[in-house]
C-alpha cells in the first residue's frame, strides 16, 4: 500500500473544498459500466513501442491541442472534466490519459526510434519535416513521456480500486473501508491526473512550435520593427507586400521558387508541399470542375447528396432569392425529382449575407451557411484559384474549364447578381446568371418532355444555354492592389480581350486594421477587367 499511500499524501495537498464541489458537480456518469481495462492495456503497449494499432478519442485529442494554449492548465482540466462528465471516474483518467499519449505520441517515437528503426525515423522526418537534436530537446521529450507514465500508474491505482468497489462482499471490514476512504478522494485523484495529462499536451505542443521555429524551414519574424526600414522597403516593393498575408517560398540556397504560396495553402492546404510552380502545375493536372473543388471540406453534407440534384446559389437580392428558390422547389415537385439548394453568400458585405441567410433559415427557403468563416473560406478559395492560374499564366488556355467557370463565379460575385451552379452529384452541369436561370425554370413547359425523358440536368442545362446565347453578361475581374495582374485578359465567354478598368472602392469593412491602416483601407485601389 505505500505506493497508493504516498499518492494520497501528494494529491491531500490540492484537497480544497471549492474546488473538490467544482469536479464534482462536473461528474453526472450514466449507469452504463464501461469496461475500460483494454484501453488501459493499449496505452502501456504504446508506451512500450508497441506496434498495435489504436484510434482514441480524437475530438478529446483535438481539444486538448487547442485549449491548453489559449487557457490555463486548471480551466483546460475542467473542460475535459465537463467533455467527459457522463464518464465514471476511472474511464475519464483513462480516455484523458490516452488523448495526451496520442498528442505526445509522433515526437516521443521520432525521439525513441531513432536508432533503432531506420524507417519510422524516416517518416516521421518526412512527415514533420523536423530533427530532433540531442541534449535538451531530449531531455524535455523524456520529461513529458515520464509524467505521461506516473500519470498511468496513478490511473492504475484508480482502476484497482474501482475494481475493488465493484466487489460487493468484501469480507474484510477494515479492507472494505480502507477501499471507500480512497473512493471519496477519486474528484482530487481524477483531476490531478487529468491535469497531468493537460500539462503534457501543453508542453509537446510549446515544444513543437520551438522545433519548428528553430529546425523548419518557414521562419515568423518575431519583432519587424528591427529589421530595419530598408528590408521593408525590400518586401513592398520586390516582393509586393502591402499588407495581406504572404508566404515566400525560397530553396535552401536562398532562391524564391514561389513569390507567393498562400494561394496554394487555401487551395490544397497541406498537399501543396513543397509549394513550388512544379508542384502547382501537378495539382491542377489532378483537379476536375467539381463539387468537390469548389465546396472542398467547408460542407460536408453537399458531398454526401450524390444521388440528389444540387443548386448553389448566391446573390444579395433576398426577393430574387425567395422568388428563385420557390420557383425551384415548385419545378422539383412537378418533376418529382430529389432537389437541394445551398446559399453560399458573397465576398462582400458579410452583415447583409449575414441578415439574408437569416431570412433564408427562418422562411426555410433553403440550406444556408450559418458561419461566416464558411462563406469567407469558399470566397478566398474563388479568388486564390484565379490568383493561381494566373501565375502560371494560363490566361489563354481555352480548354481549362476550371479558369474559365472560376473567372465567371468570381465576376457573378463583384457584380452582387444572382447566380447558380447546378449539379447532380458531384458533377457540375450548369454555372451561370440567376436571372437566367429564373427565366428557365419559368419556362418548364418547354423542356419538360426532354426532362422527363433524358433527365432535369439535360432539360435544364439545354435551355438554360439557349437562353445564355441570346444574352451574354457583362464580366468584371476585380483584382485587389498590391496583386500581380496581367497586361491583358479574355473574357470567359466570348473569348474577347476585356477592357480595363481603375477604380476605387470602399466596402467599410477594412476599417477593423490597425489605426496606421485605416485611411489607405478607405481609398483602396482596385484594379479590374470589364467584358
Amino acid at each position: 500500500m505505500d505506493d497508493y499511500d504516498n499518492f494520497s499524501s501528494f494529491y491531500s495537498l490540492f484537497d480544497d473544498s471549492a474546488l473538490f464541489k467544482q469536479i464534482e458537480q462536473l461528474h453526472q456518469p450514466v449507469a452504463d459500466h464501461i469496461y475500460i481495462i483494454p484501453l488501459y492495456n493499449l496505452i502501456e503497449n504504446m508506451l512500450r513501442l508497441s506496434n498495435a494499432s489504436y484510434t482514441v478519442t480524437p475530438f478529446l485529442e483535438i481539444q486538448l491541442n487547442s485549449e491548453v494554449s489559449n487557457s490555463s492548465v486548471h480551466d483546460t482540466t475542467l473542460k475535459v472534466l465537463k467533455i467527459l462528465q457522463n464518464f465514471s471516474w476511472d474511464v475519464k483518467v483513462v480516455i484523458a490519459v490516452a488523448a495526451a499519449a496520442l498528442i505526445c505520441g509522433s515526437s516521443w517515437l521520432r525521439d525513441q526510434l531513432k536508432d533503432s528503426n531506420s524507417l519510422a525515423i524516416a517518416l516521421t522526418r518526412f512527415r514533420e519535416q523536423l530533427r530532433v537534436d540531442e541534449g535538451a530537446d531530449k531531455n524535455q521529450f523524456d520529461a513529458t513521456v515520464k509524467l505521461i507514465t506516473e500519470a498511468l500508474e496513478a490511473t492504475k491505482c484508480i482502476l484497482d480500486f474501482g475494481e475493488l468497489a465493484n466487489i460487493t462482499n468484501i469480507q474484510d471490514p477494515d479492507a472494505e473501508k480502507e477501499v471507500k476512504d480512497v473512493m471519496r478522494d477519486f474528484p482530487i485523484a481524477a483531476y490531478l491526473v487529468i491535469r497531468s495529462a493537460v500539462l503534457a499536451a501543453a508542453h509537446t505542443a510549446n515544444m513543437s512550435y520551438d522545433l519548428i521555429s528553430a529546425t523548419a524551414q518557414l521562419k515568423k519574424l518575431e519583432k519587424i520593427s528591427l529589421t530595419g526600414d530598408a528590408l521593408i522597403k525590400f518586401f513592398k516593393d520586390d516582393w509586393n507586400f502591402h499588407g495581406k498575408p504572404m508566404v515566400v517560398v525560397l530553396d535552401p540556397r536562398g532562391k524564391i521558387v514561389n513569390s507567393n504560396a498562400i494561394h496554394m495553402m487555401w487551395i490544397w492546404k497541406n498537399q501543396a508541399f513543397p509549394f513550388n510552380c512544379a508542384r502547382e502545375e501537378v495539382l491542377w493536372e489532378q483537379e476536375t470542375w467539381s463539387l468537390e473543388l469548389l465546396v472542398d471540406a467547408i460542407d460536408q453534407n453537399i458531398l454526401q447528396w450524390r444521388k440528389k440534384y444540387i443548386l448553389l446559389y448566391g446573390g444579395d437580392d433576398l426577393e430574387w432569392i425567395r422568388q428563385f428558390t420557390n420557383e425551384a422547389r415548385a419545378v422539383a415537385r412537378t418533376l418529382r425529382i430529389p432537389l437541394e439548394m445551398v446559399y453560399v453568400g458573397g465576398s462582400h458585405n458579410k452583415e447583409n449575407v449575414q441578415r439574408i441567410c437569416d431570412s433564408i433559415i427562418m422562411e426555410q427557403l433553403s440550406h444556408c451557411w450559418q458561419e461566416q468563416d464558411s462563406v469567407w473560406y469558399f470566397w478566398t478559395r474563388i479568388e486564390s484559384m484565379i490568383y493561381s492560374k494566373i501565375q502560371l499564366g494560363n490566361l489563354y488556355d481555352h480548354a481549362d474549364t476550371i479558369w474559365q467557370e472560376i473567372q465567371k463565379l468570381h465576376s457573378h460575385d463583384k457584380s452582387h447578381s444572382g447566380w447558380v451552379v447546378l449539379a447532380k452529384g458531384s458533377r457540375i452541369v450548369v454555372h451561370g446568371q440567376g436571372k437566367v436561370a429564373m427565366n428557365t425554370l419559368q419556362e418548364l413547359e418547354e423542356w419538360k418532355k426532354l426532362a422527363i425523358t433524358d433527365g432535369f440536368d439535360v432539360g435544364f442545362g439545354n435551355h438554360y444555354m439557349k437562353l445564355h446565347m441570346e444574352e451574354y453578361p457583362c464580366h468584371r475581374i476585380q483584382f485587389p492592389s498590391g496583386m500581380r495582374i496581367p497586361r491583358s485578359m479574355p473574357c470567359p465567354d466570348c473569348r474577347s480581350p476585356m477592357h480595363i478598368n481603375k477604380s476605387f472602392l470602399c466596402c467599410h469593412e477594412d476599417h477593423i486594421a490597425e489605426a496606421a491602416d485605416v485611411l489607405a483601407a478607405a481609398t483602396d485601389q482596385v484594379d479590374q477587367y470589364e467584358a
